[in-house]
């Protein structure tokens, strides 16, 4: 809905189930845009998306969106993922008390598993503040040995085991993307 009295203001709900990737991310700022663009993904996601504000120029609206894939495929540079299931958010005002910007962005991947180059994993991530950007990333490696098979090792054959390993990380995402250790 439109206001036209005072205060001049606006409410736009979008709600879809077969939503293109690069559409969707649309309404991400461009820097940030162009780094999901890297992630590339072959099926559609389900968004449910609020934006609200006032009528007036230069006046940022406050986003607040939901998403979903379910039986999703994806790639980013060598990793390629099937069986991908994300559920997560993203809001401009993760603090009520301070202006909606990207400084106070909130990205929250509530639910991310299925298998990255065949290996089971599952995680769940937050990313705070879009220009200096914190990363909060707890995740799970799960799969039977015998999956390394043809990817890992080619003079061992594994016939039998299962590795499960958990890993957390807290701190600032380009030393994570970065890091070469």
């Amino acid at each position: 809905f439109f206001r036209f009295d005072n205060p001049r203001s606006f409410k736009l709900a979008i709600e879809s189930n077969d939503l293109d990737y690069p559409e969707g991310i649309s309404v991400i700022p461009e820097g940030w845009r162009e780094k999901f663009e890297k992630f590339k993904m072959d099926n559609e996601v389900s968004i449910n998306l609020t934006m609200h504000g006032p009528l007036r120029p230069k006046a940022r609206p406050f986003i607040n969106m939901t998403f979903a894939v379910t039986n999703g495929k994806a790639s980013i540079n060598k990793v390629k993922m099937t069986k991908l299931a994300i559920r997560g958010s993203l809001i401009n005002n993760a603090n009520a008390a301070k202006i909606n910007d990207d400084r106070n962005m909130l990205l929250k991947l509530d639910t991310v598993h299925g298998r990255a180059n065949g290996l089971g994993f599952g995680a769940h991530a937050s990313i705070r503040n879009f220009r200096d950007p914190s990363l909060m990333l707890n995740g799970k490696l799960d799969f039977n040995l015998t999956d390394i098979n043809m990817d890992t090792i080619s003079d061992i054959k594994l016939k039998a085991g299962h590795f499960v390993s958990t890993f957390s990380y807290l701190g600032k995402l380009n030393e994570f993307i970065e890091n070469k250790k």
